[in-house]
């Protein structure tokens, strides 16, 4: 019954670090190939993708990382995605690479609940959750905020709850925003507990 479900606690808003923008970077390069920014005056080589077009993941994780006190440079998070198979020729990044980076490379432990129930708990007691959604049924308000059109999924970042509502954080949008729970909960496609 998500109208009628009220959560109340989270992590304060004064620990929640900025979230990265991947539109804000089409001049680094993050393709299947290869992740590096352009140099001074470089076009983009034909046929690549960059970080504005393609770094959900990426800018995800670098996030999470600042949460936990780790400034790692995002063109640093693309290469290891890129060297160890994880960003994939048909634009996308595989969904393991959450499990796979931030607990051997980084130490950041992760676990991926086996319910809704068990992605609660967590954030109440101050750990972040990574959620792929299906962006287009829990984002139709926010379209015309978007730079471009948002279909398909990608991953978001729950920090806590007010109520009826996830305070969530995307790589679309800038700052934090309120979204029902009966939006977001029913298009959580899988969540890491981090």
């Amino acid at each position: 019954d998500f109208p009628g479900m009220e959560i109340l606690g989270g992590i304060n808003t004064r620990f929640i670090p900025s979230p990265i923008n991947q539109d804000d970077y089409p001049n680094l390069i993050y393709d299947y190939r290869n992740c590096r920014y352009l140099k001074k005056g470089e076009a983009l080589p034909a046929g690549f993708k960059t970080m504005a077009g393609g770094g959900n993941i990426p800018c995800i994780i670098k996030c999470i990382l600042e949460y936990f006190g780790r400034n790692v440079p995002l063109e640093q998070i693309g290469r290891l995605l890129v060297q160890h198979g994880y960003r994939t020729p048909d634009d996308g990044t595989l969904w393991s690479a959450f499990e796979r980076l931030l607990d051997p490379i980084y130490g950041i432990k992760v676990t991926v609940p086996s319910s809704l129930y068990e992605l609660i708990g967590p954030i109440l007691l101050g750990q972040p959750v990574i959620a792929m959604i299906d962006a287009e049924h829990v984002y139709k308000q926010y379209q015309k905020y978007f730079s471009k059109e948002i279909h398909g999924r990608m991953a978001i970042i729950i920090w806590q709850f007010t109520g009826g509502h996830a305070l969530i954080s995307c790589t679309h949008l800038y700052g934090l925003h309120s979204i029902k729970l009966e939006d977001l909960f029913p298009n959580i496609y899988r969540a890491w507990v981090c």
